[in-house]
């Protein structure tokens, strides 16, 4: 019954509380493992910056994955910038990264958006699949990453 699946499958907006500060780092440990902060610091990282977005995938109330956006305006372009997908152990392969970008790919269609980028390292296969299989090109001549690692 598609009804009963659609009310045990949840994607939220993350709201900088103290649960769903929680519910990322509990992802997080469960997939890359490398956020340093409390559920408190993070909050208060991330309010900082507004134009920064998380949504969280949840199943049955547990959490399973998230992925992280930045929304970009610029003279050339309106867009949004996958920054990170993350999804638990235990779920992957699973389709949730592909569901989870199919959503943000929607609601930012809706607001007028008409560029969607990603960083993706070049050995993260699965990742690389799930963005190709939404239509995302590779254009490695196109530009260079450059890092800064100390202000």
């Amino acid at each position: 019954d598609n009804t009963k699946e659609a009310n045990l499958i949840m994607f939220k907006k993350y709201d900088h509380s103290h649960q769903m500060s929680c519910d990322l780092l509990y992802i997080d440990e469960q997939s890359f493992n490398d956020i340093p902060y409390s559920a408190e610091e993070l909050s208060m990282r991330l309010k900082k910056h507004t134009h920064y977005n998380i949504y969280i995938q949840y199943i049955k109330d547990v959490p399973v994955g998230y992925i992280g956006l930045l929304e970009v305006q610029n003279p050339h372009y309106s867009g949004v910038w996958i920054d990170l997908i993350a999804v638990c152990k235990q779920y992957q392969n699973q389709g949730i990264a592909k569901h989870m970008l199919e959503l943000v790919i929607k609601k930012f269609k809706n607001k007028g958006i008409t560029l969607s980028t990603a960083l993706v390292r070049e050995n993260n296969i699965p990742s690389l699949c799930v963005f190709k299989k939404l239509g995302y090109k590779e254009e490695a001549d196109a530009f260079k990453l450059l890092c800064l690692d100390k202000i």
